[in-house]
Parts: C-alpha cells; sequence; structure tokens
C-alpha cells in the first residue's frame, strides 16, 4: 500500500444528491421541520474535513443526549473509493492525524433501532479533552510488532499506520 500520508485540512465537498435526498428522508422520518432539514444538509455539506491519499474524514458535533458525559466530536471516515474498510491501524491512524496521538475515541456498535449503516463510513466519537479517557477498557497498552509465534497473525507497523 505504500507510507502513510497524514491527514490534511481541505475542502468540504457537496453532498452526493442522493445523499441530499437520504438526509432528507431521514430527517422527515425524525419529524424535523423543513428549516431543520435545511440546517443539517448545510452541516453535513460544510463540515470540518480531512483527507489523504486513502480517507476523507469529517468533523462533526456529537448528539450527546446524556448531560454527564464529557464533551466529544463525531469523526465520520470513508475510503475515497468508498470501499469497506475496516483496518483498525488506519482509524487509529486518522483519529491521531486529526485530534493528537493522546485523544481517545470509540466506535459504537448501536442496538438496532439506532444503527446508521447508509454508506462504508466509520463512526468514532473522540473525547475533546486531552488526557481524558473512557471509563473502560485496558489500563495501559502493550505493541508488538512482530507475529504472533505460533499463528504469524500480526503484520509488521504496530508503531504506525503502514
Amino acid at each position: 500500500m505504500g507510507k502513510w500520508t497524514h491527514m490534511q485540512a481541505a475542502a468540504s465537498e457537496p453532498l452526493h444528491p442522493t445523499r441530499r435526498r437520504e438526509l432528507t428522508v431521514w430527517a422527515q422520518k425524525q419529524g424535523h421541520d423543513e428549516a431543520t432539514i435545511a440546517a443539517t444538509i448545510e452541516a453535513a455539506s460544510t463540515a470540518l474535513t480531512y483527507k489523504n491519499h486513502l480517507y476523507v474524514a469529517t468533523i462533526h458535533p456529537a448528539d450527546l443526549w446524556h448531560e454527564n458525559w464529557p464533551e466529544m466530536a463525531h469523526l465520520s471516515i470513508r475510503r475515497i473509493d468508498r470501499k469497506p474498510v475496516h483496518d483498525w491501524r488506519h482509524l487509529q491512524q486518522v483519529k491521531a492525524d486529526i485530534f493528537g496521538a493522546d485523544a481517545e475515541a470509540v466506535e459504537l456498535y448501536p442496538a438496532a433501532n439506532r444503527v446508521v449503516d447508509t454508506a462504508n463510513s466509520y463512526h468514532l466519537f473522540v473525547l475533546l479533552e486531552p488526557g481524558q479517557h473512557f471509563p473502560f477498557g485496558w489500563r495501559t497498552g502493550l505493541r508488538d510488532d512482530g507475529p504472533i509465534e505460533s499463528l504469524e497473525q500480526q503484520r509488521p507497523g504496530a508503531g504506525g499506520a503502514a
């Protein structure tokens, strides 16, 4: 694949007509009025955008409906060619390029009635305060660049995206 190119700020792209229709239908189903729908489409069209040779990432305010959670951003990531992703190291590096190596994020696998699945996009929710951690997960990290001896499952490059 070649060397990783860091994410750089980029111009926002206008919404594709199909995506605009999908957003409109979704907002109508949510009971939003025309003004709110127009504002939602405008926000999606002008989101802060980053790109590199593989990915486009946009930042949106996270829709936090629980008052005791810290401030977060919603980071939406997709491949430029729109193919599926799920290379964990790539998503980790996109997050680090945009928010810094010490920012913490989660990818949510929601209940069925909260699933958003309209494109090959991946959604991370990033804590905005540097050094803040979620109250779950490992307390310390562990990396290994070498293969797992008997299975040789780990690929080289755990120190950064490759």
